[in-house]
């Protein structure tokens, strides 16, 4: 496995040199296991590949459950509100039958 390295020298940057570095399959796999079993050198890998570290799902599913809960929330707010209208509907009905059946009775009167 070689790796890329600048050189400097005189002031200025050379472009990249390769640097050897000999690692057997065993080695490799050992460091893999390594790395994967250690979130923080996980994520720290991720982000050295400028890669995002893979996303947790159970946080996404929390958090979708807060939205959902925050969009009941609001919801059940709306509710009550039309609740209310409901409810003075129902009264103003009321009073418009009490006075329809006032005038009814006067008219047979």
């Amino acid at each position: 496995m070689k790796s890329i390295v600048s050189v400097k020298m005189f002031g200025k940057t050379i472009g990249p040199q390769s640097k050897s570095c000999v690692l057997t399959a065993e080695q490799i796999a050992k460091d893999v296991k390594a790395v994967s079993s250690n979130e923080v050198h996980r994520n720290k890998l991720y982000q050295c590949l400028n890669m995002e570290p893979p996303q947790n799902n159970q946080l996404l599913k929390i958090e979708d459950f807060l939205k959902g809960t925050d969009n009941l929330e609001d919801i059940k707010g709306q509710l009550e509100s039309l609740i209310d209208q409901v409810e003075g509907f129902v009264q103003r009905i009321g009073e418009d039958i009490e006075n329809i059946e006032k005038k009814a009775s006067e008219c047979k009167n």
